[in-house]
């Protein structure tokens, strides 16, 4: 836990550097993109925190559907700007069991582009609500806060025309990493997802590593991004520059993972991980949690999770 309260100092430091300034005069957007599930719950802790820090803090919040309901004592906390969301719940329980089967080296593109095309709505509904973006220009924000997950956030900051900051909550695909949050995957150890592979590969593997990529990244671009260039250009939104180059401009990319987890990758000098700030606080060891460390010391060359 020492680790995590380091790494939220860290990131606090960070953010001051990006504002250029003292902490106390400014303000923060933050768009979780999704307003329910572990994602809003994540940066909704975000921004706990940096309220408590003095900083003025907005977050998005999808009013017709959102888990504001399991974080009540932050409603006082900062503020919130309601829009009407596309995303219901049967959308975000398909979406978990996606990440989760992809993760288990199951893919349906079907399935994807299902949830992709109701995110993409969501996008089209915020990019036409000019009332909101009014009001989130008066309100003068000097950063922002964004989920990956959720293209569309990142829209939303060029049409501010802010700088953001990425908060990686989970990466369903290698090839996030690779090409939409600056975060170097070499494929000769970096394994692929649904690659069933290692970080140790021979010639072979690494081969079938790069067949994997290269497949990951043209769907990636063809399936995902591509409809959020169109809108780009549709609303007029930075069309010079594409979905890949555009998510490279962020200040800061922020993985809400703990470093000795990951793959081993060499690390952008703007890469912070941040770990679990959703795991519950330490607490003495029980009698059993004592038998089973002395369980695991007997026992060399294994390992207990429990």
């Amino acid at each position: 836990m020492a680790r995590f309260q380091t790494s939220r100092d860290l990131l606090l430091l960070t953010l001051m550097y990006v504002l250029l300034g003292s902490v106390f005069c400014h303000k923060v957007l933050i768009l979780p993109g999704i307003s329910v599930g572990s994602h809003f719950l994540y940066f909704a802790k975000l921004g706990e925190h940096l309220k408590s820090k003095c900083l003025d803090v907005t977050m998005m919040l999808g009013e017709n559907n959102n888990d504001l309901n399991k974080i009540p004592h932050i409603v006082d906390s900062f503020h919130f700007e309601k829009y009407t969301t596309a995303i219901d719940n049967t959308l975000m329980t398909n979406l978990g069991k996606m990440i989760t089967k992809s993760l288990n080296g199951e893919f349906n593109p079907m399935n994807t582009m299902i949830i992709n095309n109701a995110l993409v709505e969501d996008c089209v509904l915020l990019l036409k609500n000019e009332e909101l973006f009014q009001r989130l220009q008066r309100k003068e924000f000097d950063i922002i806060l964004i989920n990956p997950i959720a293209a569309c956030t990142i829209l939303m900051s060029q049409k501010l025309d802010l700088p953001f900051v990425i908060v990686s909550t989970n990466r369903p695909f290698t090839m996030m990493d690779a090409y939409y949050l600056n975060m170097p995957s070499p494929i000769s150890y970096v394994p692929s997802m649904m690659s069933g592979l290692s970080d140790n590969m021979n010639v072979g593997q690494r081969l079938r590593n790069l067949i994997y990529r290269i497949i990951g990244h043209l769907m990636y671009r063809l399936l995902f991004l591509a409809p959020y260039d169109e809108l780009k250009l549709q609303f007029g939104i930075k069309p010079e520059m594409d979905m890949m180059t555009s998510s490279g401009r962020s200040e800061i990319t922020l993985f809400a993972v703990d470093w000795a987890l990951e793959t081993p990758r060499p690390i952008m000098s703007n890469t912070i991980f941040l770990g679990g700030l959703l795991a519950s606080p330490q607490s003495p060891l029980t009698n059993l949690s004592m038998h089973i460390l002395l369980l695991v010391t007997s026992a060399p060359g294994q390992i207990i999770v429990c």
